[in-house]
């Protein structure tokens, strides 16, 4: 996200046990640590809406099915680490390992998470939260163009709960200045 100065546009598929709902997903770092998504339909209609930021997510919207408080949070904690919200203040970073052309690291965050990424690019292909006991770990795989910066495919799943969030870019939205 913050290689996108205006904000990022995904085709997007969600799936929460028998609910699925598809659209864009629009994501927009408006500062350091602050983050505004929307879900919209095909038409333009807004389906889900939220503010992420240090202190928590401020639902605007959302889909009935989610709407208890359980699903709440675990979709905050799905999206810090889909948003990679950890590297908004670098010191949290550790370097684990260095294996191949591949570094592993640990940041301390909320949800802790462990970072793949490629040494040569920088580029992080592989996010997870990490916690003491997590029997519902979020997994998020990051795949890349050739020379690109930015994910041209996401993927979002879980261990032991049916979610499921595919994301596939079509617009990076450059910022006026």
């Amino acid at each position: 996200m913050a290689g996108a100065d205006g904000g990022l546009v995904y085709n997007a598929t969600f799936r929460y046990k028998d609910f699925q709902a598809s659209g864009l997903l629009v994501a927009k770092r408006v500062q350091p640590s602050e983050y505004h998504v929307v879900l919209l339909s095909k038409f333009g209609v807004s389906l889900m809406e939220f503010k992420l930021n240090e202190g928590g997510i401020q639902w605007i919207k959302t889909f009935e099915q989610l709407g208890k408080k359980r699903v709440e949070k675990m979709l905050e904690r799905d999206f810090r680490v889909l948003l990679l919200t950890g590297l908004d203040n670098p010191g949290k970073l550790k370097l684990q390992k260095q294996e191949g052309g591949e570094l592993t690291y640990k940041v301390k965050s909320d949800p802790g998470l462990r970072l793949r990424a490629e040494a040569e690019t920088g580029r992080v292909l592989y996010a997870e939260n990490r916690g003491f006991i997590n029997p519902v770990k979020t997994k998020v795989s990051f795949l890349y163009k050739e020379d690109g910066d930015i994910p041209e495919e996401i993927s979002l799943k879980h261990s032991n709960v049916a979610m499921r969030l595919d994301l596939n870019l079509l617009k990076v939205i450059n910022a006026e200045r």
